[in-house]
């Protein structure tokens, strides 16, 4: 973890793969690239909230998890 990124090892990104997502309290986001894979997935949505349950890290996360699956 370093300047707010993860790393970590994913099948789909043929090992490591990274990611950093957040808000503004507005706007959600999430990334994914897969530098082995040369490949990323970038999803934003005007859904947030400032804690606890917050339906635009969910749509995001699904949304990513799905282009990853069709893509890849």
């Amino acid at each position: 973890y370093a300047y707010g990124w993860n790393d970590t090892t994913r099948p789909w990104a043929g090992g490591t793969a990274l990611t950093h997502s957040g808000s503004n309290v507005q706007w959600y986001s999430v990334i994914w690239p897969a530098p082995n894979r040369d490949f990323a997935v970038v999803v934003v949505c005007n859904i947030a909230a400032p804690s606890g349950s917050d339906p635009g890290a969910t749509a995001t996360d699904q949304t990513a998890a799905r282009m990853i699956g069709e893509f890849l």
